[in-house]
């Protein structure tokens, strides 16, 4: 199988790189996160914290979505339509029906990850937008310059939402061709 990560999501695809080589054959993060240390966030924010920032979010999803896309890059704004918007709202809706998920994940990515990334033997594959400002592009340098053989695709204009669109499309693409040829 072949795993894609986006955002919050790209610990975890790595984590079956690591833990599942016999299962995956192809990675790929997409605009993805990584150990939040190298981005110098210490943790400092507390529980309480987190959880009335949630609380906003729950409260007001439509604030967000608007405070969002109106700081869209313009390569965002050329391809993010109203519907996307719609289903990403319904997602972050979902994804914070409760604080106890996020910040358990939040948690997880300030322990040391404990992942052997310059043991991954499978080809892993990153994009990320060059305006990205929710992960910052250091994150998938720091993980491609771990990982033996790891490319990296920075997609030039593309902020957080643009990145996932295109990088998921692209990651797709990629292993259907690589299927397709019998490359796995």
């Amino acid at each position: 199988m072949d795993v894609v990560g986006v955002s919050g999501e790209g610990p975890y695809a790595l984590a079956c790189a690591a833990k599942l080589e016999e299962y995956v054959n192809h990675v790929a993060i997409v605009c993805g996160i990584g150990p939040l240390a190298i981005s110098g966030d210490s943790g400092s924010v507390s529980d309480d914290e987190k959880r009335s920032s949630i609380e906003k979010e729950l409260s007001a999803p439509e604030a967000m979505g608007d405070e969002t896309t109106n700081n869209l890059s313009e390569f965002d704004r050329s391809i993010i339509t109203p519907a996307i918007v719609k289903k990403w709202l319904e997602n972050v809706k979902e994804a914070t029906r409760s604080p106890e998920g996020m910040i358990t994940d939040y948690k997880l990515l300030l322990q040391p990850w404990e992942l052997a990334l310059d043991e991954i033997s499978m080809p892993v594959y990153f994009w990320h937008g060059d305006q990205d400002d929710m992960v910052s592009l250091q994150h998938p340098r720091f993980l491609a310059e771990q990982i033996q053989g790891a490319e990296l695709e920075i997609i030039e204009g593309a902020g957080h939402l643009g990145a996932a669109i295109v990088g998921t499309r692209n990651a797709v693409s990629l292993f259907k061709e690589k299927r397709e040829s019998n490359d796995f």
